[in-house]
């Protein structure tokens, strides 16, 4: 499940809530799923490689979930309407245990414009977790060459993050 959201509770407040629900619910069943895992990733686009002109352009994002689970979400995003603060995504996960990485990909009809990967995330059941993600300009061959998280081919055989 995935909501993008203006405003987040704070990750203590969300903690105290799903504690005291779990509180309410009594003992531990181990024939139920293990709680929910609540990752707040925050997204936001590099304004030293994406030209306000590219980012007028993006009408197609999309977040995919790697890892442990495999997902793919299309992200709100309407042309010239894509700020450089994206602002966060709420993503839900049910898997007991494991790690996700998360990818945010910005296009131009097919043209790819800006895209950024989140640090792994290791899985906490019950847990309120975040992680941020910094778009990137793909478009040029420099971009992404600090490790921000896009891969560059690996021409000059560094690893792209």
């Amino acid at each position: 499940m995935i909501r993008r959201r203006r405003s987040t509770l704070s990750a203590g407040l969300l903690a105290g809530l799903l504690a005291l629900v779990m509180a309410a619910g009594g003992a531990c069943d181990s024939s139920k799923p293990a709680p929910r895992t609540y990752v707040g990733i925050d997204v936001t686009l590099d304004r030293d490689s994406i030209v306000d002109q590219d980012r007028q352009r993006i009408d197609i994002c999309h977040l995919l979930v790697s890892g442990d689970e495999k997902r793919t979400y299309g992200l709100p995003c309407a042309r010239g309407r894509v700020p450089y603060d994206y602002g966060p995504i709420e993503y839900a996960s049910d898997i007991p245990a494991g790690t996700l990485t998360f990818t945010v990909t910005m296009k131009s009809i097919t043209i790819p414009i800006g895209e950024g990967t989140s640090p792994p995330v290791d899985i906490v059941p019950g847990a309120s977790l975040r992680t941020t993600i910094k778009v990137v300009d793909v478009t040029r061959p420099d971009a992404g060459a600090d490790g921000g998280g896009v891969p560059d081919g690996g021409a000059d055989g560094a690893s792209g993050g």
